[in-house]
């Protein structure tokens, strides 16, 4: 998933779906591309980095090339 990390976006359904599908398929990879936000809307950091150290996703945080 590229975009804004914010709610408005569905990143929480993203990672809600990613976590079921590594349930039955721990060796797919969910890659989640896009920066933290000053928005009130915006997903926190600490939570993103709580889903990559359980192995749920992938965060390079923002890209300019993507």
């Amino acid at each position: 998933m590229v975009g804004r990390l914010l709610k408005e976006k569905g990143v929480y359904e993203y990672i809600e779906a990613a976590q079921r599908v590594k349930q039955l398929y721990p060796e797919v990879r969910f890659l989640l591309v896009g920066g933290t936000d000053d928005n009130p809307g915006s997903i926190p950091g600490a939570y993103v980095r709580s889903m990559v150290s359980k192995g749920i996703l992938e965060w390079p945080g923002k890209v300019n090339n993507v």
